[in-house]
């Protein structure tokens, strides 16, 4: 369906309209405080019983849907959930594999707080950027190795909320690569590849200051890195950075 989110054309939610948040379980779930989806399921008027409680099933037609779009466009896979969360089934990631495999027209964005999974079903297809949600310098820590362990041809960050300031330097550079070259130089290719920054949505949001994104900017553009401001990020002047990978 068409999206209001600005770094993708469309978005699908195989998984429908549900998540357990990080460490959550159907037992118990965890949602994140500041939940955009969450706070959406519970006052939008679904047809799915499960897609209002916001609990994670399988909408198998969702994947249907890139089949009919002809033009290429960048979809965001599970806007309203996490497809790499421990409880997805296996089966479920493997179908969203198989999909981008066959259309390599589109370009598959999937987004997680838990990019240990990623490796799992290494390698993945050109055509999926896999990403990580990293809120501040905790999140970065225990989610970027995750990430940079994932083998995919785009592995992009999503600063989105940024909560505090965050240094990314040491998973970003090359001459801090942990893999051995001796005296070569780093061959292992882009370790991230794109960053987008955004700010909170919905009630009482944190606000980013001004230097944690000019600090996160300038970390990601000594290293090339691509960055994608959000319309809602500060920024001086009226004019967003607003890049896309190669």
């Amino acid at each position: 369906m068409p999206t209001k989110i600005e770094w993708c054309d469309e978005v699908i939610n195989p998984l429908g309209w549900g998540c357990y948040g990080p460490g959550g379980t159907p037992e118990k779930p965890a949602p994140c405080s500041y939940c955009y989806a969450r706070r959406i399921a519970h006052r939008n008027l679904r047809e799915c019983a499960l897609c209002r409680q916001f609990i994670p099933h399988w909408h198998p037609e969702q994947l249907d849907k890139p089949h009919a779009w002809k033009k290429p466009r960048r979809i965001f896979v599970q806007s309203m959930g996490d497809l790499m969360h421990p409880c997805t089934p296996e089966f479920q990631i493997f179908l969203v594999q198989s999909m981008a495999r066959v259309l390599q027209r589109h370009t598959f964005i999937l987004l997680t707080k838990n990019t240990g999974r990623y490796q799992e079903f290494n390698p993945w297809p050109a055509n999926v950027w896999v990403g990580g949600t990293v809120t501040n310098q905790p999140a970065a820590d225990g989610i970027l190795p995750g990430l940079l362990r994932a083998d995919a041809h785009v592995r992009f960050v999503s600063h989105e909320p940024l909560l505090g300031a965050i240094e990314v330097k040491p998973f970003i550079h090359h001459d801090l690569c942990p893999k051995k070259h001796g005296d070569n130089p780093c061959e292992c290719g882009p370790r991230i590849s794109w960053a987008i920054i955004g700010a909170q949505t919905g009630p009482g949001p944190v606000k980013p200051k001004l230097s944690w994104v000019f600090d996160l900017v300038k970390e990601y553009r000594a290293a090339e890195v691509p960055v994608f401001l959000k319309n809602n990020c500060p920024w001086p002047g009226a004019k967003k950075i607003q890049e896309f990978p190669a």
